[in-house]
């Protein structure tokens, strides 16, 4: 198994700097904004909100945020967020109860898993 660290260095010493700077400062990004205004808008493109800067005191408990640093991105669901906006960004997936950090891939696996019959 590589050593992540050379892994990372490797990636820092090959990269331009406007590459670099997101592995610097992530970007965090209210999604739960963006699935406001689609729902407000229907049919009309939505564009992405703005970044948010890196602080906890950003975090609303009612929402759905992405922070990526254009290799990983992590989707945060706060302990009070509106299950309808979950199932707009998930599909028909269960909502979460709780507050909960999905990686992006994982969210990709759980869109694309078979999902059980309800009777």
């Amino acid at each position: 198994m590589p050593d992540v660290r050379v892994v990372w260095m490797h990636r820092f010493l090959s990269l331009s700097l406007s590459k670099t700077l997101p592995l610097m400062v992530p970007r965090l990004l209210p999604l739960h904004r963006m699935l406001q205004q689609q729902q407000h808008s229907g049919s009309e493109p939505v564009q992405l909100p703005p970044s948010l800067s890196l602080s906890s005191e950003k975090l609303q408990e009612d929402g759905i945020y992405l922070a990526e640093n254009g290799y990983d991105g992590y989707i945060y669901f706060a302990q009070q967020v509106n299950p309808q906006l979950v199932r707009a960004l998930l599909g028909d997936a269960a909502a979460p109860t709780h507050a909960f950090i999905c990686p992006f891939a994982a969210v990709e696996k759980w869109q694309t898993s078979p999902q059980p019959d309800s009777e």
